[in-house]
Formats: structure tokens, sequence, C-alpha cells
């Protein structure tokens, strides 16, 4: 896999432009023709640059084919006839804008001129095809239509996928094997060229709309892709924490696009200038005012909102506002909280009401900059850059639509992100409460409080500080010129945020609960008895929440390579996951004593998927956060190449992504849930309750062994805790396992009802029956939706009710900002 992960619609067009002229220019040069370039060659230490006229590409081309007198591959025609596609759609939809200025009246022109151009192109290089009746630019469109994925007047071109290399060493075209089954190149099978030498097109054409028009279409996959997330959550077919993931790595893609845009544009130092290029004063004050004239007619909006004029306008709008150290009036209007399908969004003029939730966003935002979150999502990371004077990047921008687009298509059902959030910190703060007692119970001692404060800080503090209380409403008033501000406005309506702060609870309760249990080395033990109990078939009951945790954790974590079947192994593997090295066991070994492992016992360990995302998305230590989107895309890349996919996850990703060099933003968006729904289960285990059911369960074995164990641990292991014997309860495994191999090398019958493991495997059950034959429910929060109340408290400005949701008092699903 590459490393460079996303390619653009606009580079996927550069690069099969300059794949079509490498074809015409090497054939010229092989027939001695001269080429008629236009400029002197623009040479670097990677590369050399030529530019070629357009009204000379069609006479260079007409002399090559005279020339030649043979058929130009398939894989060209196939090329070129993408790239007349392309360009086409974009002259369609710029037309379409009815922009009546003579400037761009000529521009229009050049458009027309230069598809005429790649018109006669492709029929010059069809002349001696065996296909030549039918391939035709018609053709070529018609194929490329049967790959539609979404459905837009901005064209229904799909997101494909180009290898760094192929951008690097441009591929030959004249090498039928050099394109995969799509008809776009991969680098692993490109030209291996010491110094690439670039064509390219002096296009007077090849301009600012035709760029921004590419951007357009890949943003709208993107988006069209999350309103189906978000359709998703209304109806719970995926979680929030899966939703936050791909919402934020989406909005990291668009930076890639941005950063590639801009290669493009090498005039325009950012988004911002792009923005003040192509929409005009007049358009902005439209957007603004929402007032449109002969000036700026309303046929030109689908344009303002594919660039997304209006969240872009605003933004630009506080943080200007905020330089000049005044902040905007609060905004008068009604926002309806009303439901709309994601196929109806661009329907709807939005823009009023959005503009009063952003001015409220903003101003949440703006109320941290003393202090950080402990898990910044990317869109608020985003904006706090701008704030401190950055220019406008076009990946916040699309965020921003994003956060309007999901309280559309969410409505009501937009608070209980939160809800669910505050439901799972319930949870938390429950067996964390509980652990903490029981903990002092084994160990036979009392916190002090100064202990009991360090624990519930590290266990605790994202609950208390962010989620019970409202941090935001308490920076606002110690603010007033940010105005009063709405309870818990930036959680009820932030689902992303929400399911990153819910991720970051999870990972801090299942370190937690790892330590415990990796210190006690409780579940551990029980894992292994458990495990030679069933194996014996002496159990009559199974243990669910037992049984997840072999199933998530046995192979590397509990045991070595899988569980033990056979009485020889039983005690070999236990002692060797508790850190005996392998050559202990060997035989005629000159040392007496036991060998220990340099890498230690084995633990439970988090997933290099979650320590990843942990590491880059969510830093939850305070002041810490590091979001870097890039690299969660390389290893997601990573692990796309390395790891085989289970064949029946194998239709949740396209299947090109196997016979492709680099995955399409859409691909890795799935990749990514897919990963998120296989980690969310190990995340959301009650790694608490296991302790607990675990220390029992070891605490009754020592109950029904009596003495005898006790007698063994002083002989074997004289150093050990007298005082206290739930600290060698770790022993039990050692001993019943040393005993069964001892009898059933005298010969003994294993499953006789003296046999020592069948007495362990009668607490086993009897255990499980009394208190675990039900799986313990997870430690994510649920919530019904009975309760949909936005805000907790009610509270009006003017008399109104400033409520987003349902109010408790009202009723109603309407509420009114004052700005």
């Amino acid at each position: 896999m590459s490393s460079n992960p996303l390619i653009s619609s606009h580079k996927l067009y550069k690069s099969n432009t300059k794949a079509v002229l490498l074809h015409v220019t090497k054939k010229a040069k092989e027939f001695n023709i001269e080429i008629p370039w236009i400029a002197n060659p623009a040479t670097t230490s990677d590369s050399t640059a030529y530019l070629l006229a357009v009204n000379k590409i069609v006479p260079l081309a007409r002399r090559v084919m005279a020339a030649s007198q043979k058929p130009t591959p398939a894989i060209v025609l196939r090329i070129l006839g993408r790239t007349i596609s392309s360009r086409k759609m974009f002259t369609d939809w710029y037309k379409s804008q009815s922009i009546h200025d003579p400037s761009l009246e000529a521009s229009n022109r050049g458009h027309d001129y230069f598809n005429s151009v790649l018109d006669e192109l492709l029929e010059v290089l069809n002349l001696y095809s065996v296909e030549a009746s039918s391939q035709q630019v018609g053709d070529a469109k018609s194929t490329l239509e049967s790959e539609t994925v979404w459905q837009s007047p901005l064209g229904d071109l799909e997101l494909e996928s180009l290898s760094q290399e192929a951008l690097s060493e441009l591929p030959n075209p004249d090498d039928e094997t050099s394109a995969s089954d799509n008809g776009h190149i991969t680098g692993s099978q490109s030209q291996e060229v010491p110094s690439p030498t670039f064509y390219e097109v002096a296009d007077p054409v090849e301009d600012l709309q035709f760029t921004i028009f590419n951007m357009t279409k890949d943003l709208h996959v993107l988006r069209q892709h999350i309103h189906g997330l978000l359709e998703r959550y209304v109806v719970r077919n995926i979680s929030l924490l899966s939703l936050s993931a791909v919402v934020i790595t989406a909005i990291g893609a668009v930076r890639r696009i941005e950063k590639d845009l801009l290669k493009s544009l090498s005039e325009y130092s950012s988004w911002e200038k792009v923005m003040e290029a192509v929409v005009s004063p007049a358009q902005f004050e439209a957007v603004s005012t929402g007032l449109f004239d002969e000036l700026v007619t309303s046929s030109q909006r689908d344009f303002l909102d594919s660039v997304y004029c209006m969240p872009f306008g605003e933004l630009r709008h506080f943080r200007d506002s905020i330089v000049r150290d005044q902040l905007p009036r609060y905004l008068n209007g009604r926002v309806l909280i009303s439901r709309l399908e994601a196929s109806e969004i661009d329907k709807v003029d939005g823009w009023a009401p959005g503009k009063i939730i952003l001015n409220e966003f903003f101003r949440e935002v703006l109320s941290l900059q003393s202090r950080k979150l402990p898990a910044e999502d990317e869109l608020t990371r985003g904006i706090v850059e701008v704030f401190r004077k950055g220019p406008i990047h076009l990946w916040v921008v699309f965020g921003l639509q994003l956060f309007l687009d999901t309280q559309q298509i969410l409505g009501e059902h937009v608070t209980r992100a939160f809800r669910e959030l505050k439901a799972t910190g319930s949870v938390l703060r429950h067996k964390v409460n509980r652990q903490i007692q029981l903990t002092q119970v084994v160990m036979k001692r009392k916190y002090t409080e100064k202990e009991l404060e360090i624990l519930r800080s590290t266990r605790l503090s994202l609950v208390d500080t962010w989620i019970s209380k409202d941090e935001f409403l308490r920076q606002r008033r110690m603010q007033p010129p940010l105005g009063p501000g709405r309870p818990y406005f930036f959680f009820s309506h932030n689902p992303v945020a929400c399911g990153l702060f819910q991720f970051a609870l999870l990972i801090t309760s299942q370190r937690a609960g790892m330590l415990d249990l990796n210190g006690s080395a409780y579940a551990l033990a029980v894992a292994h008895l458990y495990n030679a109990a069933q194996n014996e078939n002496l159990l009559t009951t199974n243990w669910p929440d037992m049984e997840k945790l072999i199933e998530f954790f046995g192979k590397e974590d509990l045991f070595i390579g899988g569980p033990p079947k056979t009485v020889e192994q039983y005690l070999s593997q236990y002692l060797m996951v508790k850190g005996v090295a392998s050559q202990h066991f060997a035989k005629n070994r000159r040392f007496k004593g036991i060998i220990f492992a340099d890498d230690g016992p084995r633990r439970l360990n988090t997933s290099e998927f979650v320590e990843n995302f942990e590491k880059l998305l969510c830093k939850t230590g305070e002041g810490q956060t590091d979001i870097n989107v890039d690299l969660i895309e390389t290893f997601l890349h990573k692990m796309a190449h390395t790891q085989s996919m289970n064949k029946k996850k194998q239709g949740h990703i396209d299947q090109r992504s196997e016979r492709s060099n680099t995955l399409t933003p859409i691909q890795l968006l799935k990749l990514l849930e897919q990963c998120m729904e296989e980690e969310e289960p190990k995340l959301g285990l009650d790694y608490y309750v296991l302790y607990e059911s675990s220390w029992h369960l070891l605490a009754s074995i020592e109950t029904e062994l009596g003495p005898e164990f006790k007698d063994w641990l002083s002989l074997r292991f004289p150093e050990h805790d007298s005082s206290n014997t739930n600290r060698c309860l770790h022993y039990l495994p050692h001993y019943v396992f040393e005993k069964l191999e001892k009898a059933s090398k005298s010969g003994k019958a294993v499953a006789t009802e003296e046999n020592i493991l069948a007495r362990v495997a009668r607490v086993i059950d009897g255990a499980v029956l009394r208190t675990a034959k039900d799986p313990s429910p997870t430690v994510i929060g649920g919530v019904n939706d009975d309760d949909l109340v936005t805000e907790f408290k009610h509270g009006t400005q003017n008399g109104l009710c400033i409520h987003w949701g349902r109010c408790k008092e009202t009723g109603i699903y309407e509420g009114q900002g004052q700005k």
C-alpha cells in the first residue's frame, strides 16, 4: 500500500492527461517528429516539465498516426475517454450557473474549444483501432456512468485511486498491462524511469474553475457517505463511536484534498484566498443577508452551496470580529428541529437557522481559549486555529457543513449522543467507585485520602469535569461578552465530540481494568482453570463473560497461540504465560531453578488499532491533544495491506482496494468503520466485573482445596505473603495442574469425582450459576428516546425560549436564538 492514500479527481485527471501526452510525444520521438514545445523545459532535481500548446496537439497526433500506421493501445483510448467525460461534465456544470459576465463567457468558449480538441484527438488516435467504429466519446462516457456511486448536478464520477508511484513516475500507456480493471494506472506496473519527464498541456482553460469542480465532486462523495452514516445512527444501525471516528477521519481526508488542491493552484496560499477569487463580494453579501438581486441570481446558489459559502462566511465574520475585539451581535430567528431526509438537505433553505447554530457553536469554542479539551475533535481544533488569526481552511469549512447537516438529519435525535455519553459516564462512575472499595478489601488495607483522590482523578476526571458539569457554561459566565450560553449546548449538538469523549472514557476504563487484572493475575488464572475444566468436559454450564475474554485475548495475551488442549500442556503453558521461559521445560537441562523469559509474563493489552487511534486522535491527558489523521490513514493502509480480511466482511470493503496500490477516501472510511466495529466489544467489556468475579471464584476454590494448597504454597514459595492469601491466589492453577499432571502420569483417571480438577469444576459451575450465568451488560451506556430534552434548565431571552429540541415546559420542537 502507498503511504499517500487519498487521490483527488483533479489529480487523477491531470495524471491521465499527462499519460496520453506521454504516449503521443514518445511516439513522435520514435519517428523523429519535431515536437512543437512553446517554452524551454523547466528542470528540477526530480523531473523535467515541457509545455505543449493546445492547438498543436491534434496536428502532432496526426503526424504520429501517419508515421505509425498502427492502432493506438486501448488503454490510451480509455484514459482519454475518461478525460473527455470529466471535462465535458465540468463544462455543463459551469454553464448551468447562468453567470452573465463577458470574461466568464469567454472562459466558457475556451472550455468548449478545449473539449473540441480532445474530441478530435480521440478521433485521430482511434484511426487504426479495431474498435474505431464504436470507440467514441459517448461510449467512454457511458462506461464511466456505469460506475456511478452518487447522483448530483456536479457530475457522477467515482473517486478513484492512483498510486504515488504513478504520479511521480508516469506509466507507459503503450503497455496494456499497465492498467487495472478500472482503466487507471497502478504504480506497481509503472515504467521505471530514473528521472521522470512530465508532458503538460499549455491549456488556457485549465483554470481555477475546473480545479474547484473536481474538488466539489470529491467532497460531495464524502459528504453523501457521512449523510448515510447519520441516517443509520437515527435507526441505531451504527454506534456513536464508529460515527465519530469516521466523521473525524473524513474531515482529515478533506485536509489532504485541500493540500493537493493548493498544490495545483500555486498562486493561492490558502483556501480563503481561493474563495475570494471564485466568490464575488456581491455573492458574499447575498449569502450574508440572504437577499438576491439581478447581480447575484438564485441560480448561483447551487454553486455557493457547493463551496460551502455560508459556513465559510460566518466563520470569517466571527474571526474578524475577534480580531476587532467586538463579537457579532446575537442573531434573531427560530431554529426548527424537524428531521430531514439526507436527500432533502440541499433542497431546503437552511442558511438562516444554520447561522444561529454556528454562531452559538463559535461562542462555545471561543469560551475555552484559556484551556484545552482533553479529547479534541478535528473540527474544534480547526476552529481554534482560525480564531488564532489563522487562514480559513477548506477542511474546517467542510466540518462545519457536516455539523449543520448533523442537526438536520438527526433532528431531535441529535441530543441522543450526549445522553449516551452521560449514561456511559454514570456507568463508569459506579464501576470505578465499586472497584476502589473492592480492591481495599482484596488488599486488606484502606486507601489514604490522597490515594483515593489520585485513583478517582485518573479514572473519572473526564466525567467529573466535562460531563457531569458544564465547563463551557462555567467559562462563558466568566466571559460576559460571549453571552449567557445554553446548558450543555456544545455536547448536546455535537455527536462527533460526544463520540470522541466516549472513546476517551472507554479507553481509560479499559486500561484501568486491565491494570487491575494484570496486577492480580486473577483473570489469567481463572481463564486457564476454566479452559482446562471445559476441555475435560467437567463443566455443566458456560460462563459468558469469561468466554468473551478468551475470545478477545486468548490467543496472544491469555494463552500461547491458543488454549492448551492436553493435561501435559496445562501446567507448562500456564507457567509460560506467567513468565517462565520455554527453556525451563527442556529435558536434561543443567540449571535446576526456574528460568524466566526476558519479556516477562503475558498481560492483557489494548489492540494496536486502539493504541494508534487513542495516540493520534484522542490524547486523554489534559493539555495533550494531538490530532493527526494522516497517521491514522497510514496505519489503516498498512492494516489493509498486511491483514487478510474476514470473508464475511469482504462485502464491506470495495474489492478494488485489493487490486490497487492505495485506498479511496470512501474505502478508507469503510475500513475504519469495520475496525471500530471489531474493537467496540472489547472497549465495552466490563473488566471490573471480571476482576470481582475472578477473585470470588479463586477464593472459593482455595476454600474447597483447604489447607493442602496453603501447605504446598509454603513449601514451594516460602517467600509468599502469608498474611494475605489474596495475593497468592494466582498460584492455584500451578498447584492444580501440577497435581493433575502427577495423577495422570501415575495412571489415575482424570475425570473421577476425586480428581482435583473435577473439584475445581464444581466450584466454577456453582459460582457461574449463582452470579455469572448471564452476560454482564456493556459499560457503554444505553438510552432510549423517551426523553429528548436538549437542555436541562429552562431559560429565556426577552421572554422567548432559547432551547433547541423538545423544551420541557413548552413541549415544542423549536427554539429562539438571540444573537
